[in-house]
C-alpha cells in the first residue's frame, strides 16, 4: 500500500524539486503561518514501531509557516518552488502526544505550486525531528518525511504560482493528503523498520505571528526624489494593531499614496511640532492577518554633504478588550540624503585681477583644446567668485635655443656640461591680452592661442614669472589681488634646482632673460623670480599636466607665492581652475584680530529640475561681528533682496526673494560684508574661530507634488589669529 501511494505521487507531480541549499531569499522576510487539523485515514506500521499510539480516526493538530517574501527558484512559469532553509519555516503535526516536525537546526522545507491543466500544491519537509521510538544506538540511517498534497484536476484552483495567503479546502481533493513516513536502517535484525501515516486535513486557518519589518526603496536619494516605504505587519487571531511610522524632517508623506495589501487607504498623518517638525503616519489594523503597507515619501530637505537620517516604525498589538499585549520597539531604517550641489555659497574676493599664462608648446595640444572649448565656462566660473574681476592672457613658449638637460652627480654644485642648439620657437613670452574687464576679449585670446614647437621639456616659466611683476604693459589694478594662473606640462629653466625634491640638483639651462643671450646679466634664476613675484603680491596658481614626478617646481612656485597648484589631466582643467581660485579666495578666511577686513559673499542656485522652481526664497544670517557694506547688493540677477538687524547684540538677517527659476536657469547674488566696529572697538577682538554667516537656507515649491522643498549650505567660518602671530 505504502509503495503504490508514493508511486502515484511521483506520477502526478513529476516537477517536484529535489532538496537544494542555494536558495535565494528576498531581502525582507514576510512569515505567514497556518493552523490545521486532520483526521487519520491510514496507518501502515508493519513492525509496530508506533506501538498502536496512532490509529485511524485520531486527530492531528499542527501548523506550518513559510515566507511570502521568498523567491521562486524554478524557471518554469507554471511551477513555483519556494525553498526555506532556516527557522521559523517548516511544518509540525501532533497527535496523542507524538510530535512530528521540521528540524529547526537543519531545515529543508519546500512549498511547490503547479498551475497547468491540473493544479497542485505540495508542502514537503525533508529534514525532521520524529518521536524517539527506537533506540538511537541501533539506527544506522534514517529517512523521515512530512508532506501535504492538494490536487485540483479541473485546474481552476490556482491562477498563478504565487505563494497562497489562504487555503480554501473546498477547491481541493486530498487523495494523498497529509503523509508522515519513516524508514530506519538498523544494526540488528530485522535490519530495517518503517511506518506510514496518512491523514486528511479538515481545517486550515491563517495563524499570523506578531511581526513588523520595514524597507525603503531606494535606500538613498536626492532632493525631490520619491521613495517607496514598505511595512510588513502580522496581526494574530484575536488581536488588533496600530503602526506608527515617524519620518525624519528630510522626508515627507505623499498624499494619496497609502495602500494596504494593494488597496488604497487613508492613514492618520500628524505633524509633530519641532524643532524641526516631523510627520507621523499612523494606521489601525482591526482584522487578523498579514499586511503589506506601502506609501510614498518625498525627499524635501538636503544639505551640502551626504547626510544619513533614520526612519523608525513601531507596532502595538491589543487584545479584544483593548489591552496592550505586545510592542515591537523602534524598527529603524537609515536613508542617505545626497547633497544639493546646485546651491552654492562661496567667499569670493572683493577685487582681483586674474591673468592666464598658457604654455603653447605642441605637447600641450590636448590641454589647449580643452582650454579653447571651455574658455567661457572657466572665465564665467571665476566671475562668480570675485566681486570686481578683470582678466589678462599671456602666451609663453621658449627661447630659440634647445637645452640638453644635465644632472650633477651630488648635491654640491659642479661645473656643467652645457649644450645649446637652435630651434624655432617665436617667443618665450607674449602678452596677448592686457588686463581688461572685457570678458569676450579674454575668451577670444584663449580661443586663439597659437601652438608652437617647444622642442625640449624646459619652458620659459621663469621668464613669465618675472614679467608678471615687471612688464609695464601688464596693468594690475591698485587694490586688486594679483593671480597668475600658470598652465603647462614642463619644468622651468634653471641651472641649479632640485626638480624632484630629492637633494639632487638638475640643470635645465639658464633662463636667458629678455635679451635671449647666454650668460648675460639679465639671465634669470627660478627661485629668485618666484621670491620677487611674491614680494610684489603675485599669487601663482599652478595647473600642471606633465609627469607627476616632475611636479615639485609647480609646488614650489605655488607655496612660495601663497598660491595653489594641482596635477591634472587635460579633462580636469576646466573644473580645476575655478576650484583653485575658490581655494585661493578662502585663504582670506584667516585674518588677525582688530582687522578691518572685507569679503565678497556669492550665492548662486541652478535649477536642476524639469519643472520651474516657484516661490523661491533664500535666507541667511551673519555673526554679530559682521555688517553689510554698500553697494547692496553688489550684483543680483533675479528678484529682490533685503536685510534687517535684530537681537542684542545686533545680527544681520538677509532675505532674497528670487521668484521663479526656469529649468537650467541660474540665479546669482553677490554682496559685500566686513568686520564691524562695535562699542567703539574693531572686530574681531579676540582670537578664535567665528561664524561669518550661517548656512544659506533655500525654500521653493515643487509644482508637481505641491510641496515645499529646501536645501542648506554649510556655514562659513573665519579663523582669527592674534596680531602677534607672524
Amino acid at each position: 500500500m505504502k509503495t503504490s501511494l508514493l508511486f502515484l505521487v511521483l506520477l502526478i507531480l513529476p516537477v517536484l524539486s529535489l532538496p537544494q541549499t542555494n536558495v535565494i531569499y528576498a531581502a525582507q522576510q514576510i512569515p505567514i503561518s497556518f493552523d490545521f487539523t486532520a483526521h487519520v485515514t491510514l496507518v501502515d506500521d508493519p513492525y509496530n514501531v508506533l506501538g498502536g499510539a496512532v490509529s485511524v480516526g485520531d486527530i492531528f493538530t499542527g501548523n506550518f509557516t513559510y515566507d511570502l517574501g521568498s523567491s521562486d527558484s524554478n524557471p518554469d512559469p507554471t511551477v513555483g518552488d519556494y525553498w526555506h532553509c532556516s527557522p521559523p519555516y517548516g511544518i509540525c503535526a501532533t497527535t496523542n502526544g507524538l510530535t512530528f516536525q521540521t528540524d529547526p537546526g537543519n531545515t529543508e522545507f519546500l512549498v511547490e505550486l503547479v498551475n497547468r491543466a491540473s493544479d497542485h500544491i505540495v508542502l514537503r519537509s525533508y529534514k525532521n525531528l520524529f518521536p524517539s521510538l527506537i533506540d538511537p544506538n541501533q539506527i544506522l540511517m534514517k529517512d523521515e518525511h512530512i508532506s501535504w498534497q492538494l490536487d485540483d484536476l479541473s485546474g481552476i484552483a490556482l491562477s498563478n504560482v504565487d505563494l497562497p495567503t489562504s487555503f480554501d479546502l473546498s477547491l481541493w481533493t486530498q487523495a494523498f493528503g497529509l503523509t508522515i513516513e519513516a524508514r530506519y536502517d538498523l544494526q540488528v535484525e530485522p535490519w530495517f523498520v518503517d511506518y506510514f501515516i496518512r491523514a486528511v486535513v479538515d481545517t486550515c486557518s491563517l495563524k499570523v505571528p506578531r511581526f513588523i519589518n520595514k524597507a525603503l526603496d531606494p535606500p538613498d536619494g536626492k532632493l525631490g526624489d520619491i521613495v517607496c516605504v514598505t511595512i510588513n505587519v502580522g496581526v494574530p487571531t484575536g488581536e488588533t494593531a496600530t503602526i506608527r511610522d515617524t519620518l525624519p524632517p528630510e522626508l515627507q508623506y505623499v498624499v494619496n499614496s497609502f495602500t494596504v495589501n494593494g488597496n488604497l487607504d487613508t492613514p492618520t498623518v500628524t505633524t509633530i511640532v519641532g524643532p524641526p517638525p516631523t510627520q507621523q503616519i499612523s494606521y489601525n489594523i482591526t482584522t487578523p492577518g498579514s499586511y503589506i503597507i506601502k506609501f510614498k515619501v518625498q525627499v524635501v530637505k538636503a544639505y551640502w554633504a551626504d547626510r544619513t537620517v533614520t526612519n523608525a516604525v513601531i507596532g502595538f498589538w491589543y487584545d479584544q478588550y483593548g489591552n496592550l499585549v505586545g510592542e515591537s520597539g523602534d524598527v529603524r531604517i537609515d536613508f542617505v540624503v545626497h547633497p544639493f550641489r546646485e546651491l552654492h555659497k562661496n567667499v569670493g574676493m572683493r577685487k582681483a585681477d586674474v591673468v592666464f599664462a598658457i604654455d603653447t608648446n605642441y605637447e600641450m595640444s590636448e590641454e589647449l583644446m580643452r582650454l579653447i572649448s571651455d574658455a567661457s565656462f572657466i572665465v564665467n566660473s571665476i566671475t562668480t567668485m570675485i566681486a570686481d574681476v578683470q582678466f589678462g592672457v599671456i602666451y609663453l613658449d621658449d627661447y630659440n635655443l634647445c637645452w640638453i638637460w644635465t644632472y650633477e652627480p651630488t648635491s654640491v654644485p659642479q661645473n656643467y656640461t652645457q649644450g645649446y642648439a637652435p630651434k624655432s620657437d617665436p617667443w618665450p613670452y607674449n602678452l596677448a591680452q592686457d588686463i581688461t574687464p572685457n570678458k569676450a576679449a579674454v575668451v577670444n585670446a584663449i580661443v586663439n592661442v597659437p601652438w608652437y614647437d617647444g622642442g625640449d621639456m624646459p619652458q620659459a616659466y621663469t621668464r613669465t614669472i618675472m614679467e608678471s611683476y615687471n612688464d609695464t604693459n601688464l596693468h594690475w589694478r591698485t587694490g586688486a589681488e594679483k593671480i597668475l594662473i600658470l598652465i603647462g606640462n614642463g619644468v622651468p629653466h634653471d641651472s641649479h634646482f632640485d626638480y624632484n625634491d630629492d637633494t639632487i640638483y638638475e640643470n635645465t639651462g639658464l633662463d636667458l632673460g629678455r635679451d635671449g643671450n647666454i650668460r648675460t646679466p639679465d639671465d634669470l634664476d627660478f627661485e629668485t623670480e618666484v621670491a620677487n613675484a611674491a614680494a610684489h603680491g603675485v599669487h601663482i596658481l599652478g595647473v600642471y599636466s606633465g609627469d607627476p614626478n616632475n611636479r615639485y617646481p609647480w609646488e614650489y612656485m605655488a607655496t612660495h607665492t601663497n598660491g595653489e597648484y594641482a596635477v591634472v589631466n587635460a579633462a580636469q582643467i576646466p573644473d580645476t581652475i575655478p576650484r583653485l581660485v575658490k581655494k585661493q579666495a578662502e585663504k582670506n578666511l584667516i585674518i588677525k584680530t582688530k582687522t578691518d577686513f572685507q569679503w565678497a559673499i556669492v550665492l548662486d542656485i541652478v535649477n536642476p529640475f524639469p519643472y520651474t522652481m516657484t516661490d523661491m526664497v533664500i535666507t541667511d544670517h551673519f555673526g554679530v561681528q559682521i555688517e553689510i557694506d554698500p553697494p547692496f547688493p553688489y550684483s543680483i540677477t533675479h528678484g529682490e533682496v533685503s536685510y534687517i538687524t535684530r537681537g542684542t547684540p545686533r545680527k544681520v538677517f538677509l532675505t532674497w526673494n528670487v521668484g521663479n527659476l526656469l529649468p537650467g536657469e541660474t540665479a546669482r547674488i553677490m554682496f559685500l560684508v566686513s568686520t564691524c566696529v562695535r562699542n567703539g572697538k574693531q572686530e574681531y577682538i579676540n582670537p578664535g574661530v567665528y561664524e561669518i554667516n550661517s548656512g544659506a537656507h533655500l525654500k521653493f515649491t515643487d509644482p508637481i507634488q505641491s510641496t515645499r522643498l529646501s536645501a542648506v549650505t554649510a556655514p562659513i567660518n573665519v579663523t582669527v589669529l592674534p596680531r602677534s602671530d607672524p
